[in-house]
């Protein structure tokens, strides 16, 4: 099944982050992260990470992690997307103090990397 994914949402999500309306870009992330089935398409990573920014910019450290779902690992783009969302969830974590969290996400980041 193909993922379908709105080509303005992503640029709005960033243009409304951009101009600090932070409950917009959070509104467009979360919206299109859940009319996704699934996290294939390099696009969702994009609105992954934004929705984690956004948040972070909020200060609320405590919904940080919970906005980077993990892909599952069946293919190289997957496996590429599951490294880069570890790699924000790991700087997210680190951001609000979570320094041994932090440490274990990078770690498997850098891992997920290495066999790319």
């Amino acid at each position: 099944m193909q993922t379908i994914i709105s080509e303005s949402g992503l640029p709005g999500a960033i243009s409304a982050y951009k101009r600090g309306a932070l409950d917009e870009a959070i509104l467009i992330c979360e919206t299109e992260v859940r009319a996704a089935p699934t996290v294939t398409d390099l696009r969702l990573c994009g609105f992954h990470v934004l929705l984690s920014n956004a948040i972070g910019q909020r200060a609320e450290s405590e919904k940080l992690c919970s906005c980077l779902p993990l892909p599952c690992r069946s293919d190289p783009t997957s496996a590429e997307i599951a490294a880069r969302l570890r790699n924000q969830k790991g700087f997210m974590l680190a951001q609000a103090g979570k320094f041994l969290e932090a440490r274990k996400e990078l770690a498997e980041a850098l891992r997920l990397a290495q066999g790319l």
